[in-house]
This record gives C-alpha cells, structure tokens and sequence, in this order.
C-alpha cells in the first residue's frame, strides 16, 4: 500500500538482472524482458526512486539526510552483450546509472556457462538425458522445456560441485560453452567501450564465476584478486566493487 510503503520503505535498492532479452519465449523466459526491463524503470522513477550509481548511492545514504530520497542502483550480472545492445538505450533514454559485474572468464571466452548451454540444450532437442542425474526428459513444446530446464538448475544449485558433471553431456549433444560464451557475452573491446560510457561502472564477479562457498580460501581468495587484477588491467582504472556469482 502506498502510505505503508512511503513510511517503512528502505531507504535504498539494489534492483538485479541479467539478460534482458529481446526474443524472452526462445531464450526460455530465463532472463528479463524488454517490456518488463522498461516497465521497472519507469515504475521506479514514477514511485519517487532515484535511480543512481552505487558509488553515489552510498555517498548519499553515508551523510544521513533526513528528507533525502529514495535510492535504487541498477545492476548486471556477467557481462551479457544485451546489456549494452538492448538495456543501454533505454537507461540513456532515463539517464539511469548501472553497474555491470563482470567474470574474467566471460569476455576471455573460458567461463564454463553450465546454465547457458542447458539452456540451449533443452532449446534445442526434443529429448534430454542428463547422465549425472540418470534422467531424462521428453522436452517437444515450450512448456516442458522450460519445465526440464528448471528442474536441471535446481539440481545444480543443491550443490555448485555438480556443474562440472555435466561436461560429459555437453559433449555428448554437441554443445560448445565456448561459443555460447562468444554468442552472450561482452568481449575485451566491447566491455572496454561500455566501461567509457558515463552511466556505466563495471564491477567484480570473480574469475571463473565459481561459488565461492565451494573453495578453500585460497582458491576463493585468488578468483576475487585474478579477476580484480585481469579487470583494472583491461580497463585501467579501479574496480571497487564486487557481486558475489550464484
């Protein structure tokens, strides 16, 4: 209710996505769409939300001012190529600061995007066994592969460990991570002309985008430094902020 909201609201937001595709039914509705992307931003600026960068998000919240507005920060996770193709345009349109956290393994083309090549797998064939699981899902209609594809991500996030298990299938069906990787993500000069525009910040998201809870600490402690490093080298200047991936 909106005498609640105005009362109790935070003071600030931090509003996540991924993709934001533009053809939302054949990527299976497993990001954000563009009408939907659209919507939230206006819905945010219409409900008194100033859509800032974090930096200045948390300049604004440190100095305590007691009428000072509501703050939401945009941010996207792994360096999508829609994120600058499709989302840009209409953050520029609204003037809308946003960050995007960004895995080495992204625009280097190494990262094992388990998640992008199930889901080209279930769009792709009509029946899906998966071995590690020892299952198999007959997938002919929209409908059932998105409902196979759900299942299969659910089991991977019981255990991050799993993902590699499914390298196997990967093969066995033809999919190259490698190349989904090229198709969907940023690349080195890509990433470095969207690090220039002056909406745009670019964070952290580790080098292999690994769960960090599935690592010993010097493991994890070296996927933070490699990718912060790999970063600022890039694209010379400091990376100040980071996401956690998964």
């Amino acid at each position: 209710m909106p005498v609640f909201r105005r009362i109790f609201a935070g003071r600030a937001v931090i509003v996540m996505f991924h993709e934001i595709q533009r053809d939302f039914r054949h990527e299976l509705m497993t990001g954000t769409s563009v009408d939907l992307f659209r919507h939230s931003l206006d819905w945010l600026q219409q409900q008194g939300w100033k859509i800032v960068s974090l930096d200045e998000c948390l300049q604004a919240l440190s100095r305590n001012e007691p009428k000072a507005p509501r703050y939401a920060v945009l941010t996207f996770d792994d360096g999508y190529r829609d994120v600058r193709s499709v989302a840009l345009p209409l953050m520029e349109q609204r003037k809308a600061p946003f960050t995007v956290y960004v895995p080495t393994g992204a625009p280097t083309r190494a990262m094992k995007s388990w998640w992008i090549g199930l889901r080209e797998l279930f769009r792709r064939e009509e029946r899906v066994t998966i071995d590690p699981m020892e299952r198999s899902f007959a997938c002919p209609d929209f409908r059932s592969k998105r409902a196979g594809l759900k299942t299969v991500i659910q089991w991977v996030h019981g255990d991050y460990r799993r993902s590699a298990l499914l390298e196997s299938t990967f093969r066995r069906y033809g999919i190259s991570l490698s190349a989904l990787n090229d198709a969907y993500f940023l690349d080195e000069r890509e990433l470095q002309a969207l690090s220039r525009h002056p909406l745009a910040s670019i964070g952290a998201h580790t080098a292999s985008h690994a769960a960090l809870a599935t690592l010993d600490a010097s493991s994890a402690r070296a996927e933070l430094d490699d990718n912060r490093i790999y970063l600022e080298t890039l694209l010379e200047r400091p990376i100040r902020h980071l996401a956690y991936p998964n």
